[in-house]
This record gives structure tokens, sequence and C-alpha cells, in this order.
């Protein structure tokens, strides 16, 4: 609660006057006069503060709880929803409900949420259009708790309820957020830019819809609209620090992401996309620099220590990277990315029979992920043990029957097996999946050379070398080729 709350009402009088552009101000005098059920004068005091504030999300909430203390409960609901929609994040709703409604005796949490008690409460006979969008509403909650686990079939309930109550604005904002939640993204846009047009201050629908917009800048402008009206809602600022990072505007994201407060959940995340934004340019002293208070303030976040030794990696500290992906698993036993990371580690430090225990781990836990098998595949075959390489890239591209790098994999255990043919095969089998791949036209010349078939091998080394020329000062050194060594059409394709 404010503190201004406790001051004595009279200097609190004199606070507001000396102090007109001090919200907070304005709402503690008229939470007292609400406390003292004097409901004139909180009335009073709100109708001068909107000649200040005209568009203010809180004065609207409070004076939506004064309308609801007077019974008038059609008024009074439809404005806090409309103060709601234009305040996103639950802060708003925490502020109403923890701080502003104590002081109103006559007014409960029910009223404000809870569409049953607010048609308890309107009877009037001039309350019947109410009652009747309340009626809808209170079906739809129906249908949602009947199909909470399939969000899609309350789309046309949804829709049904807009065409019977256009005016109804929330149930148009609750329907982009729906089809934004079941990944109708084309509809979503249609009714964010519906609620966007009929109510131009509701902060919520910009920030929502520049989230799914795909273009870059107007997505970018939603949520410098989205600031102006609630430049305190940090998952807003971080949406749009994240927009500029993306665009190459890197100065600009990053300031944005150092506006977050320290006090906010988004502020760790501001500080990684910034870490990660040094990395992508190739600053990778100023990521780790960065990246050491990310891990410094969220010490337990496996995913911050996986971050901060990829960075490492990357700088070629591969001693110090394991030993961060080794905090990662200490944190999260089955964090597969932290556990593919530390096998790459010890294989980069020569340790290739610790590498495969891990990467066996990583097997045994997600069974699916092929990046994981390819890296096992390399590793058994660099110990010695070729045939389970095979076998376990075999079995792998029964699942993953168009995954190149697993054929070219499957080509090379074969070549190191001497079975040429089936080295052959499975480099056409990539070559027919990637026909740019100058990898797999190599190894397929290495294999027709070995099986002494010169115009298969010379042509295949042609098409590699035309992919990549910058490998045929490897020719000569490639033990298949040296029966080549003098042949007038080798040598042209070294010149």
């Amino acid at each position: 609660m404010s503190f201004y709350f406790d001051m004595p009402l009279k200097e609190l009088q004199t606070s507001v006057q000396n102090n007109p552009f001090e919200i907070d101000l304005w709402l503690a005098l008229i939470q007292r006069f609400a406390e003292a059920e004097c409901m004139e004068d909180a009335f009073e005091e709100i109708f001068v503060a909107e000649d200040i504030f005209p568009e203010n999300a809180e004065l609207q909430a409070m004076k939506s709880l004064c309308l609801l203390s007077v019974g008038e409960i059609r008024e009074g609901h439809d404005l806090l929803q409309k103060s709601l929609r234009r305040s996103p994040g639950d802060e708003m709703v925490e502020r109403v409900v923890n701080e502003f409604l104590p002081s109103f005796k006559h007014v409960t949490e029910d009223h404000l949420l809870n569409p049953y008690a607010i048609r308890e409460n309107a009877t009037d006979s001039v309350e019947t259009a109410f009652l009747a969008r309340l009626e809808s509403t209170i079906e739809l909650i129906q249908t949602f708790n009947e199909n909470e686990s399939d969000p899609d079939q309350l789309i046309e309930p949804l829709e049904r309820h807009v065409q019977n109550f256009p005016g109804d604005i929330n149930a148009k904002l609750d329907l982009a957020r729906l089809c934004l939640n079941v990944g109708n993204h084309r509809k979503a846009r249609q009714y964010y830019q519906i609620v966007i047009k009929e109510d131009p201050l509701c902060a919520s629908a910009y920030f929502e819809l520049a989230t799914i917009e795909p273009d870059s800048d107007v997505a970018i402008d939603l949520s410098e609209q989205g600031l102006e009206m609630c430049p305190m809602f940090q998952c807003g600022r971080y949406n749009y620090a994240t927009l500029l990072l993306k665009q190459g505007m890197l100065k600009e994201g990053r300031n944005e992401m150092l506006r977050i407060p320290a006090d906010s959940s988004f502020y760790v995340l501001g500080l990684e996309a910034i870490a990660n934004s040094h990395s992508e340019q190739g600053n990778l002293a100023e990521a780790i620099k960065i990246q050491e208070k990310v891990v410094s303030l969220s010490v337990d976040n496996a995913e911050a220590w996986n971050c901060y030794g990829h960075f490492f990696a990357e700088m070629g500290e591969f001693e110090t990277a394991l030993k961060h992906f080794d905090r990662v698993i200490q944190l999260d036993s089955e964090h597969l990315d932290g556990l593919h990371n530390r096998a790459l580690m010890l294989t980069r430090l020569g340790r290739s029979e610790e590498a495969v225990h891990v990467l066996r781990y990583a097997y045994s836990i997600d069974r699916n992920d092929a990046s994981i098998l390819f890296n096992l595949g390399v590793e058994l075959a660099r110990i010695g043990q070729v045939r389970e390489a095979i076998e376990l890239t075999e079995g792998a591209l029964e699942r993953f029957p168009q995954n190149a790098k697993l054929w070219l994999n499957l080509g090379s255990f074969h070549h190191r097996s001497s079975q040429l043919h089936e080295a052959i095969n499975c480099g056409k089998k990539a070559i027919e999946l990637v026909p740019d791949s100058a990898h797999a036209w190599w190894n397929v010349a290495c294999a027709y050379a070995e099986l002494e078939k010169r115009e298969e091998a010379l042509s295949a080394l042609r098409r590699s070398l035309e992919l990549h020329p910058q490998s045929a000062d490897q020719v000569r050194n490639e033990v298949a080729f040296a029966r080549f060594t003098g042949d007038n059409n080798f040598e042209k394709l070294l010149k």
C-alpha cells in the first residue's frame, strides 16, 4: 500500500494541492474518503483528478470501485475491465485487489472478477442488456471448463458471443488471446486490430500484437505505442528490446534492456539477451563479462550456466567451458544441451571415452535427438567401436531417413570398415538429400578411388572441388588419391 495512505487526512489534502501531478497522492486521498464511506467527497476528488489524468488506468480502477460501492454495478464493472485492459500484466490486478479493495467495505473480490456475483447484484430493469451479456459470459466460462484441454473448441462459441454482443470489447480481447494461444496468428492479429481500433488506449493489445506481427518495423511501432501508454510494463519493454536487437539496432536494444529495473523478473533475461547480442557480433569477451553477472544473479539457473559455458567454448577455453557445463549438470542432471556440450568439450580435450559415456546417458534420456545420435556415432568410431557406430546410425536413420548428416556419417563408418560399396551408397544418399555437399562428393570420390574406379572417382572429386575449391590443397595428402599422381586429368583438377 502507498505510504501516503497513513498521512493525516488534512496533510494528505494539502499534499495533493501542492503536488497535483503525483497520482499516488490522489489515489491515497480517494481511498481515505472511501474508507470513511464519504463517497461524495471521493467522487469529487476523482472528477478533479480526471482533468489531470484523463486516461490513468489506476484512477479509473479506483473510480470503478467507488461506483461498485454505491450500487452502480454495470458502470463500475465495465470501467474496471477497461482499466485492466489498459494496464497489461498482473501488477494492476494485484494492486486493485490487495491495495485498493480493502478500503471499500461494500465491494468484494467477487464483485470485481466474478460475473455470477455481478448478475446477483444487477437486478434493475435497466440492466437487461447487461444481464444478457453476462449470461452469455457465464455460458462461455462453463464451455471453457468443459474444454480446458482443447482450447480450439472455445473459438467458435467466443466468436458467436462477440457477434451477439459487439460492444463487449473484453470478449474481443479474450478472442484475440485465445487465437494467439492456439497458434492462429492470422485471426489473432485480426481481433487485436479490432480491439485497438475500438479502444486505442488498450496497451495490452499493442504489446500482444507486437509479438506476432510479421513486419518487424510495425512490431517495433506497436511496442513503442504500448510503452508510451504503460511504460512500467517490463515484459513489454523486454519484448521491445528483443525486437530492436533482432533488427540489428544493437545500441538501442541494449539500452532498452538496461532500463528494466533490477528487481524485475525480466532483468536477468535482459542481461542475457545483451550478452547474446555481443556474442553474435563476435565480441565474446564482453559477452562473458555480462553473462558473469547473469550467473551471479541466478546461481541456480542451469540455462544461464549453459550459455556461460558456450561463450567460453566459442573462445576456445575448453577447460573453463567444461567446468561450467559440469555446473549445468549439477543443477539439472537431465539438461540435454548441457550434457551434449559437456561431451563436445571432452572431445575437444581428447577425452573421447568420457564423451561416449556422457552421450550414452544423454541418449538414454532422449532417444529421438538426432544431434546426440550423430555425435555418439562419431565418438564411438573415434574410440574404435565402428561396428556399434554403424548399428547405432542405421537405427537412427530408420527414424530420421532424411538426415543427410547421418547418411554421411554412416558412409564414413563403412569406409573405415573397408565396406566401400556401402560407403558409396550412403554418400550418394547424402548427395540426393543435399546435392551441394562437397564433403559427401569427397567421400564418394575416395571410395571409388580405393575401388580403382578412376573415372567415377575423378568425376566425384571434380564436383567436390567445384563446390569447395579450398580443399584442393588437401587432395595430394589424401592417400586414396595417391594412385592418380601424374594422371593428366587428375593434375588438371588441381590447377
